[in-house]
């Protein structure tokens, strides 16, 4: 064979070792995006679940039995 033809292939594989390698870590930054958003969505919903059952709590206390509460 060649030494340039050998030497070109060696380039190549090396030139598709590192796309492999670059295409590896894009993976797990965009998985660990995707964790991050669905870690944010589920704390952003757990948020407005505990602030939805708070005013409803609050609106059952303040006037209850004629007293009203101070929920500040």
């Amino acid at each position: 064979m060649n030494t340039t033809l050998v030497h070109k292939l060696h380039l190549i594989n090396k030139s598709v070792y590192k796309i492999k390698i670059l295409t590896n870590k894009l993976i797990k930054t965009i998985i660990t995006i995707k964790k991050a958003q669905t870690k944010s969505i589920t704390l952003s919903y757990q948020k407005k679940s505990t602030s939805a059952l708070m005013e409803t709590l609050a609106s059952l206390l303040i006037f209850k039995g004629g007293i009203q509460w101070n929920l500040q």
